[in-house]
């Protein structure tokens, strides 16, 4: 995807996807892994290429090693990366340091080379990209220890300050003309809130309303009982279907009641805990 501030920003991409197959030390694994990175995708998308079946963690390993990429704590040789999905996304992550950047000192286009002589003082904390070499920056003090560097596209990103936008005269003269929710409109008075006595009489209306439904329910429902039930669909006989209203024998539909079958016992009626 092209970059606002870096002309032709796709074509030096390539020029660095190509230098790194065409690197050194780049064995078939590596360039496999290498192939398979998609800079026109999002990071999500080249994890689940990167850090899925199609590669083995060995091939994931020996791109990291090529790239740099510390894979393996010295302290004890145990694994920093748990998974194939982590190590991807810090595969693509050391890629994307590569690509061309905007400095933050200076605001001009730069890139750090891979396997520099001289490496970067500083790389940003979260995506890896190397500090600029320009005269603004060397000339700042490095960043405490336990303090991190950010580059531009980080800082921007995540900086909770960001100034708004100012409205637009269009913008305003919409939200103007169409009051949001919940504010008054200059022609229609405030809302005012219910009194005690008629909130009440609200809440009883209510109430009784939901009295009355369920006593209409358990009116209208069939007394099993009294009227029986048909022996015929008990045992699964009765021209007239299961729902009773299929006219058969000069008869439109079943004298008898065809109750609707219980699912949950019919599932479980042999289990003792539900039957």
């Amino acid at each position: 995807m092209p970059h606002p501030n870096i002309p032709d920003f796709d074509d030096k991409i390539n020029v660095v996807i190509g230098n790194l197959l065409a690197g050194t030390g780049a064995d078939q694994a590596s360039k496999s892994v290498l192939s398979a990175f998609n800079s026109s995708k999002d990071l999500s998308f080249n994890q689940s290429v990167l850090g899925g079946a199609r590669f083995k963690a060995e091939a994931l390993n020996a791109c990291a090693q090529y790239l740099g990429i510390e894979i393996t704590n010295s302290s004890d040789n145990s694994r920093i990366y748990s998974n194939k999905q982590s190590l991807a996304k810090r595969i693509i992550l050391e890629i994307e340091s590569l690509y061309p950047a905007i400095c933050a000192e200076c605001d001009k286009e730069y890139s750090v080379a891979f396997r520099p002589d001289t490496p970067p003082p500083v790389r940003c904390f979260l995506c890896f990209q190397g500090c600029h070499d320009c005269h603004d920056f060397v000339e700042q003090d490095l960043p405490l220890q336990g303090s991190v560097w950010l580059c531009k596209s980080c800082y921007d990103l995540n900086n909770p300050m960001k100034p708004k936008k100012p409205k637009s005269k269009t913008s305003s003269k919409n939200a103007s003309n169409h009051p949001s929710r919940g504010e008054p409109s200059d022609n229609e008075p405030p809302a005012l809130p219910l009194s005690t006595s008629l909130l009440e009489s609200k809440l009883q209306s209510v109430a009784s309303e939901r009295v009355e439904k369920k006593s209409s329910e358990k009116q209208t429902r069939p007394n099993l009982q009294q009227e029986g039930i048909c022996d015929l669909f008990k045992e699964g006989k009765c021209p007239h279907g299961v729902s009773g209203k299929t006219a058969a024998n000069g008869k439109s539909s079943c004298s008898k009641l065809h109750p609707k079958r219980c699912t949950k016992f019919i599932r479980n009626v042999k289990n003792k805990k539900y039957g």
